[in-house]
């Protein structure tokens, strides 16, 4: 994905320059507009790869297959269409000097500059593109059968991706800054070289040994071991001196027509911030797990990461490292990574990352993997999510997990104890208003909870559990919980909440109106309104701003009961909409709802109905040996020097800016 947003940025590039060319010369036009139509095919094209689902298994940043192929493929075309029928009509309009340039001039170099860019474009993109090739070629070969094409869908970019753009790249970048520095003390059509040569010559060799005493020192800071860097990093000094040179001597200081030279220092600091980044490049989350672990890991990759289990810091080279928490808005799931530097026994500096993966509209599948970076003067910690437990990467390996499980039905009233193979369960009750991490709350939603305490049998140590049933829109959903320690899954059976609707269903409400202090009989027990709460508490109830709510506080006793017993419904209204919050004595068979209040009167208007007693019963489904679903894989990525990268690219871009006010001035 980084390889394909550069190619435009490349050709652009390109185009700025040939542009120059055609300002001070007359040379160049044609393939000035070529560059630039070219440039924008590319950024079509880059995010037809990015977008398409292409390049999903061999990029962690490349979206899955979103539907936009044909669309993106039609944009394409149809803008390849547009730059060749509007360059073909004026090419003969396009004016074109007869006379050749002279080597000695800077338009030449700077053409032949311009060419090596598209070749480095044509490199990156070929490379980049193998997937596509891929496709198209095993789609021809199903149409025509040709024997060449036969492994067609066997296709991929080489193993060491890396490895093999520097086999390229690296004498491209040598080859810019060697011309960065030689045309920037040529002139256009050159019309006295003899005398210029001798200028040049002496500049160029004040450069060059003030470059070797560079290399060589700098060699040795980032640890230099083969002799192509050698060069490289020469070059990166080279082109910086000389165009230093250029401003101090030819410009004498002045900053504000030095664009082209500040640009060009800027290109020799970003390939220094390259060398030493690249060269030093620390992966510390280096493994602590076999591949196996993680479906589709090599074990290099494994060698790369590190597992993380939420709350349980781990150590990772200098530091100690904590998956704190995640948490999913929309389709973007974030996650807290805490990071304490170690010093010896005691812990520094705390600072905290947040990844993030983004899921496709479905929510069934990881579409993007997007980094969060710790930044410092002289290095960067960068970090990004490498997997996640199968279950939450792609739903449909997640429904084959989920019905390759054994599960066991128990049934339990409240504070029933029941027991599975490793662990004891008391089960609490249910509560509504639950909450759960995959679970959204929308309003009117019925959200039910089964709280569970899992006691482990040979320690007795607790852990929480809460499956929960959810009615949304009219539709029921499902959520189940896992005690990851223990490998126990929790989750309610389908119809696990029928026979509770049925129990309301066939209550027979009766409206009452009470003042406060008034009681009323309902069967053998007595009911009083004690008063008006301003500021009720219920279970249910979780307070808005700008809510109205009064809770009717109503006093039971008589019966059996050795003492009193309160409820509280809830009358609410949030913004146009009146409420009632319901309270209930199940072992009593007493519900109570709250439905207006009149203030002139000041009397309620309470609904109460008495039904048969009962205990809350229900049934758990329950598996065992479950795969753990707390953890997250983790690359992390010391970057040193990575800020050079950022000085050079600054740099070129404010030289840019400057040439641009005073092309502007002039």
């Amino acid at each position: 994905v980084e390889n394909m947003s550069l190619v435009p940025w490349v050709i652009l590039v390109a185009g700025i320059h040939t542009s120059l060319i055609a300002k001070n010369t007359g040379h160049s036009i044609r393939i000035s507009f070529i560059f630039y139509a070219l440039s924008f095919i590319l950024v079509l094209y880059s995010t037809f790869l990015t977008r398409s689902g292409v390049l999903g298994e061999t990029s962690v940043h490349a979206f899955t297959e979103m539907g936009l192929e044909w669309q993106l493929l039609l944009f394409i075309f149809t803008f390849i269409g547009i730059s060749i029928f509007l360059i073909f009509r004026n090419y003969k309009k396009i004016p074109e000097p007869q006379k050749e340039e002279t080597a000695y001039s800077r338009e030449f170099w700077i053409f032949i500059g311009a060419l090596i860019l598209l070749f480095s474009s044509i490199l990156i993109s070929h490379t980049t593109s193998i997937p596509v090739y891929s496709k198209i070629g095993h789609a021809i070969y199903g149409m025509t059968g040709w024997g060449f094409l036969e492994n067609a869908d066997t296709w991929s970019p080489p193993e060491d991706v890396v490895a093999h753009h520097n086999k390229f790249q690296l004498w491209i970048g040598v080859l810019i800054a060697m011309l960065s520095a030689l045309a920037i003390f040529l002139r256009y059509r050159e019309p006295n070289w003899d005398k210029q040569k001798v200028k040049l010559g002496q500049n160029l060799g004040i450069a060059a040994l003030i470059s070797v005493a560079l290399t060589i020192a700098f060699s040795y800071i980032i640890n230099v071991r083969a002799w192509q860097y050698y060069i490289l990093t020469f070059c990166g000094f080279f082109t910086i001196i000389v165009n230093l040179i250029y401003i101090v001597r030819i410009l004498k200081g002045n900053i504000k027509i030095s664009g082209s030279a500040v640009s060009h220092i800027g290109f020799g600091v970003l390939l220094l911030g390259i060398l030493a980044s690249g060269l030093n490049k620390n992966v510390i989350s280096r493994g602590n797990f076999m591949s196996t672990s993680i479906q589709g890991f090599s074990e290099e990759d494994a060698g790369k990461n590190i597992l993380l289990y939420k709350n349980l810091p781990t150590r990772m080279d200098n530091y100690l490292v904590t998956y704190e928490s995640d948490t999913m808005i929309g389709r973007e799931r974030s996650f807290e990574v805490t990071y304490q530097k170690l010093k010896g026994s005691e812990v520094g500096e705390t600072f905290t990352l947040y990844p993030n993966i983004l899921y496709n509209k479905k929510k069934d599948k990881i579409e993007a993997s997007n980094p969060s970076t710790k930044h410092y003067l002289g290095w960067d910690v960068f970090t990004h999510i490498s997997a996640l437990p199968v279950s939450e990467m792609d739903k449909e390996e997640a429904k084959k997990m989920e019905d390759s499980l054994k599960y066991e039905k128990f049934t339990a009233i409240e504070n029933d104890t029941f027991y599975t193979k490793d662990a004891y369960v008391i089960f609490k009750g249910t509560r509504t208003n639950a909450a759960h991490p995959k679970y959204h709350p929308h309003e009117g939603d019925l959200a039910i909870g089964v709280p569970l305490e899992v006691h482990k049998l040979k320690d007795d140590k607790v852990y929480k559990a809460e499956p929960v049933f959810v009615v949304s829109g009219g539709e029921e959903f499902y959520y189940d919980d896992q005690v990851n320690e223990l490998k126990i899954k929790f989750r309610l059976p389908k119809g696990f909440y029928n026979d509770m609707l049925a129990y309301e269903n066939n209550l027979k409400y009766e409206n009452i109106e009470l003042t406060e202090g008034q009681t009323i009989k309902k069967g053998p027990y007595s009911i009083r309104l004690k008063n008006l709460n301003r500021n009720p508490v219920h279970p249910n109830y979780k307070s808005e701003e700008g809510d109205i709510a009064v809770g009717a506080v109503l006093e039971i006793t008589g019966g059996d009961l050795p003492r009193p017993i309160l409820a509280q419904p809830v009358y609410l209204i949030r913004g146009n909409n009146q409420l009632n919050i319901k309270d209930q004595l199940r072992f009593l068979g007493l519900h109570f709802r709250y439905l207006r209040i009149n203030p002139n009167s000041g009397t309620s208007t309470l609904a109460i109905a008495q039904g048969p007693p009962i205990q809350e019963k229900v049934e758990i489904e329950v598996a065992e040996n479950v795969r753990r679903n707390d953890y997250i894989v983790l690359e992390a990525i010391v970057f040193p020097g990575i800020n050079l990268v950022w000085v050079g690219s600054l740099m070129m871009l404010f030289g840019m800016v400057l040439a641009m006010f005073q092309r502007r001035k002039n």
